[in-house]
């Protein structure tokens, strides 16, 4: 089975690039103004977040709430970059880099041997 997604090549239309280059190694591009919007948009809960940790330490840096923040804090952080990942994901062309340059290696065989 094969994915559709899936391709040896980015096309236009999606707003999100996903480089495969192996299980669990990935990078991931945003594509075009389109892109780098929705990216901007998932950093404004960020920087939210951010903003209220920082406030909670002024107001409490030693107290007994310091680790009850601490924790909301790396928990909303931890569910901001699930949903981040999961959300650019979807919305992704996946290139996989090892048959794009297996392609290339093969495309460039043809060429020397028709010399």
């Amino acid at each position: 089975m094969t994915d559709s997604r899936k391709t040896a090549s980015p096309k236009k239309g999606k707003p999100f690039v996903v480089y495969k280059r192996a299980a669990g190694h990935f990078t991931i591009m945003p594509r075009g103004l389109s892109g780098w919007l929705q990216f901007t948009a998932w950093l404004v809960p960020l920087g939210a977040l951010a903003l209220w940790f920082a406030s909670h330490l002024e107001a409490n840096p030693d107290g007994p709430d310091f680790g009850g923040g601490a924790f909301l804090f790396c928990a909303g952080l931890i569910g901001w970059l699930a949903g981040l990942l999961w959300w650019m994901l979807e919305r992704a062309e996946v290139v996989d880099v090892v048959v794009l340059e297996r392609d290339r290696r093969m495309a460039e065989r043809k060429r020397q041997r028709r010399q």
